[in-house]
């Protein structure tokens, strides 16, 4: 695949790729630094990383979009005849 590639395409392939790996490695360390503070936080004040989770993905989402989803979730709940209101 790399036979109609000059020296130089070679070259930037070579760069680009590791350049990949090294933020794959970073990530990899992220992930388990994310993954130690959770822990902590679940021993520390007892709030369950699949909770803390929920609350993380909401506070990323964009308000409008949050705002949709509150509501939709309240009127299908409400159709249910649920009296709390989960989101």
């Amino acid at each position: 695949m790399t036979e109609g590639l000059g020296d130089n395409a070679i070259s930037m392939l070579r760069d680009y790729v590791e350049r990949i790996e090294g933020m794959e490695a970073e990530k990899k360390e992220l992930s388990s630094a994310i993954s130690a503070e959770k822990k902590v936080i679940k021993a520390e004040l007892g709030i369950e990383p699949s909770l803390l989770n929920k609350v993380l993905k909401i506070r990323a989402m964009d308000p409008e979009k949050r705002s949709y989803e509150e509501n939709q979730i309240a009127l299908m709940l409400g159709a249910l005849g649920e009296k709390d209101e989960v989101t």
